[in-house]
């Protein structure tokens, strides 16, 4: 599996290298150092994360991947969701339209029926005076 974070655990221990450009001398009270020319010394510095922060970093990458394919489902999942909402959005405004083209013609509809269909083409034409008739 190939993450998209370039997030390694994997530390690695710096290197103090340490060398004489010159003779050192050094005396102390009973001891005589010498350090000769080109003379060198490497020591290993501790690492700065420790074993706590390790493994808080690996919980890290871990919720990272998970959050990924979370996002990835709801994306899909929200999609799905707005296809269907603009689908049906759609369909009622073609369902206007063709309420729009019945009044054209005169059919005489019966009772409250007529009631109804007038309050619905008041809708259809956006006649706000007219739904308070």
């Amino acid at each position: 599996m190939v993450s998209t974070i370039g997030f390694q655990i994997i530390q690695f221990q710096d290197r103090l290298v340490l060398r004489t450009k010159k003779p050192v001398k050094v005396s102390k009270r009973q001891y005589n150092y010498i350090l000769y020319k080109d003379t060198q010394s490497a020591m290993s510095i501790p690492l700065l994360i420790d074993e706590k922060q390790q493994a808080f970093a690996k919980q890290l990458a871990t919720l990272v991947e998970v959050t990924q394919y979370t996002s990835i489902a709801g994306g899909i999942f929200m999609s799905l969701l707005f296809r269907v909402f603009i689908y049906s959005v759609w369909s009622f405004l073609n369902d206007l339209s063709t309420l729009t083209n019945l009044s054209m013609i005169s059919i005489a509809v019966p009772g409250i029926a007529h009631y109804i269909q007038s309050f619905i083409l008041s809708l259809t034409y956006l006649d706000i005076k007219g739904l308070y008739r």
